[in-house]
């Protein structure tokens, strides 16, 4: 299994950066490819599926996730469905002391090739580190986004 850990800092109260990450499965983000996003039922709740589509390279195709867990406003998670690894994704929000929400972001993915040990380590991390680390970061630059576009319209 492939972990990835982030952090960040936002100046937002930890309700705005809960509503920031509702707003992630909610809002298509053309500049890095997802064209469409719903979420099924919404408002999110456990059980909901989000499913965006996403054009790389004059492609489409449409990545489905279930949210497994939601404890407003502490912690979401979802897991990946369908073809493709297996990925677990988290954000966990704390208050900071100085002021703000930390924001840590946990994305657990699984090759699912059936080499275990070092091999399947290695695997994982040739087959998913980069686009790991990648997605991790373009999550919380666009929860950053999202919390500034809140402000701006609050």
């Amino acid at each position: 299994m492939r972990r990835v850990v982030r952090r960040v800092h936002l100046a937002a109260s930890p309700e705005e950066a809960w509503r920031a990450c509702l707003e992630l499965l909610l809002r298509p983000d053309p500049a890095r490819g997802v064209i469409k996003r719903t979420c099924r039922p919404d408002p999110p709740l456990v059980g909901s599926v989000v499913t965006s589509t996403i054009r790389a390279r004059g492609v489409e195709r449409e990545l489905r996730a279930e949210v497994v867990e939601l404890s407003p406003p502490h912690v979401l998670a979802t897991v990946a469905e369908g073809p493709g690894p297996a990925v677990r994704t988290s954000m966990s929000l704390e208050p900071a002391a100085g002021g703000g929400t930390e924001v840590t972001l946990v994305s657990e993915a699984e090759s699912g090739f059936p080499v275990g040990g070092r091999t399947g380590r290695l695997l994982d991390e040739l087959l998913l580190g980069g686009p790991q680390r990648r997605s991790a970061r373009s999550t919380l630059r666009r929860l950053g986004e999202l919390v500034a576009a809140g402000r701006s319209r609050g």
